[in-house]
C-alpha cells in the first residue's frame, strides 16, 4: 500500500500523516506539481488544505490530478476543507466516469501526544475499508462517518477551543476589575469534570494560528449560508479585543507613546502582527523575539520597520518596556534576576500571566498581567 501526500503549505500537517502511516510507503508530491505520473503508482493522495486556500485553488488541483488518478484510487482531503467539499469532489469524479473513492480527513487530539483519526465516505467502499485496515492497530477504536460530519467535526473542535480560551479571557477581565485571579479561578471550574481543565489558560490570543483561521472560516460558512450563530462571532471577538487590552496597558503606561521601543516576546506572526501594526501607528518601534516567527509576505510592508531579533534578550536591549505575547517554555522559565537586571526600565506587560505578581514584585518589577488586579 503507497501513499502520496500533495502537501503544499501544510508541512506540518504531512508530518502527522506521515507518523499516523509509520511502517508504509509515503512520497511526498511536489507543491508545484510536477511529475505526477507518480500518482498512478499510489493507493491513496492526500491533499492537505490549507486554512487559506480558496476553493478555486482546491478545484485547480483537483483537476491537475484527475487525468493521473487511476481507478479504485483513494483521494483524500486532510486540513481545512469546506464542509461539503468531499461530497463536491466525490460528484465531479462520478460525472467524470472515475472510480475514484474521496475521503475526508480529519484528527483530534486524544491526548498531549496522541491524535485519533476520522475518517468520512462510503463506509462500505473497498478503499475506504482497506484504509481504516491500515489505519486500525494504531488508532483503535477509529470513526468512520459521512464526509461532511467529518469535515465539521475539524471545524467543529477548533471552534470550540476558541470559544473556551474566549470566555476565559471575558471572566479573566471581570477578574481584574473585581480582584480575583482569573488563573485559579480557571483550576477551580476546571475541578468540575464537565469543564475539564485543558485550554483554561487565559490570555493574548490562541496560541495556534490554526485555531483563529478554522474559526474564521467557520464564520464565512456560517454567513454564506444565512445562519445566526452569534457565539462564534462573539468568541472571535473576543479573541480581538485583546490587542486592545494590551494597547491600553502601554497607553496607560507610557503616553505618549511615539518615540517609545518595546520589546516584544512572541508568537506567531499572525497573533501578534494585528497588535504590532497599531503600535506602528503610534509611532513606537517594536524589538521582537519568536521562536516561532514566520513573517508572511503580505506583511512585509507594514512590520519591516521594526526589528525582529535572534533572542530573547537582544529584544530587550535599550526598551521602554517588555510585552510578553505568548506562553513558550523559553518564556516561561526565563532567569529572572538576569531579566531585572537587563530590563531597565523595569515595566513588564504580560499578556500571558506567566508569573507570580508578588515574585515579580520582589525582583524589583513593575509588573502588570492578563486577568489580575495589581
Amino acid at each position: 500500500m503507497k501513499f502520496g501526500i500533495l502537501h503544499g503549505e501544510r508541512i506540518d500537517l504531512a508530518i502527522t500523516i506521515e507518523s499516523a502511516l509509520h511502517g508504509y510507503s509515503v512520497t511526498r508530491l511536489e507543491p508545484n506539481y510536477q511529475g505526477l505520473s507518480k500518482v498512478a503508482e499510489l493507493s491513496y493522495v492526500f491533499i492537505c488544505v490549507d486554512e487559506m486556500m480558496e476553493s478555486e485553488q482546491l478545484w485547480a488541483i483537483i483537476e491537475q490530478l484527475g487525468p493521473h488518478l487511476s481507478d479504485q484510487i483513494g483521494l483524500i482531503l486532510a486540513g481545512s476543507a469546506p464542509v461539503g467539499s468531499g461530497d463536491f469532489v466525490q460528484d465531479w469524479f462520478d460525472q467524470e466516469q472515475q472510480s475514484i473513492a474521496v475521503i475526508s480527513w480529519t484528527q483530534i487530539l486524544s491526548s498531549k501526544s496522541s491524535i485519533q483519526i476520522i475518517l468520512g465516505g462510503d463506509g462500505g467502499h473497498p478503499t475506504l475499508i482497506r484504509l481504516r485496515r491500515a489505519l486500525a492497530k494504531r488508532f483503535a477504536p477509529m470513526m468512520v462517518t459521512t464526509r461532511r460530519n467529518t469535515e465539521m467535526i475539524h471545524f467543529a473542535a477548533h471552534a470550540f477551543i476558541a470559544t473556551k480560551i474566549s470566555f476565559m479571557n471575558e471572566i479573566a477581565s471581570l477578574c481584574e476589575v473585581l480582584g480575583a485571579e482569573a488563573q485559579t479561578v480557571g483550576c477551580g471550574i476546571g475541578m468540575d469534570p464537565r469543564i475539564g481543565q485543558s485550554y483554561f489558560e487565559e490570555g493574548f490570543g490562541f496560541d495556534w494560528k490554526e485555531t483563529r483561521l478554522e474559526l474564521s472560516s467557520l464564520i464565512d460558512q456560517v454567513i454564506a449560508n444565512n445562519v445566526d450563530l452569534s457565539l462564534l462571532e462573539a468568541a472571535r471577538s473576543a479573541y480581538e479585543r485583546q490587542v486592545d487590552w494590551a494597547l491600553d496597558q502601554l497607553i496607560k503606561k507610557l503616553k505618549p507613546l511615539a518615540g517609545k521601543t518595546v520589546g516584544v516576546w512572541a508568537g506567531e506572526s499572525e497573533l501578534f502582527s494585528p497588535l504590532i501594526k497599531k503600535l506602528t501607528g503610534y509611532g513606537v518601534t517594536a524589538q521582537i523575539y519568536s521562536p516561532s516567527y514566520l513573517l508572511a509576505q503580505s506583511e512585509e510592508d507594514v512590520l519591516n520597520r521594526n526589528l525582529f531579533y535572534p533572542n530573547l534578550w537582544a529584544a530587550i536591549d535599550s526598551v521602554d518596556a517588555l510585552l510578553i505575547l505568548a506562553g513558550h517554555r523559553e518564556f516561561r522559565e526565563v532567569d529572572l534576576v538576569k531579566l531585572s537586571e537587563r530590563l531597565i526600565p523595569s515595566l513588564i506587560i504580560d499578556g500571558r500571566s506567566l508569573f507570580p505578581a508578588r515574585m515579580m514584585e520582589r525582583h524589583g518589577f513593575e509588573y502588570i498581567p492578563f486577568g489580575r488586579k495589581v
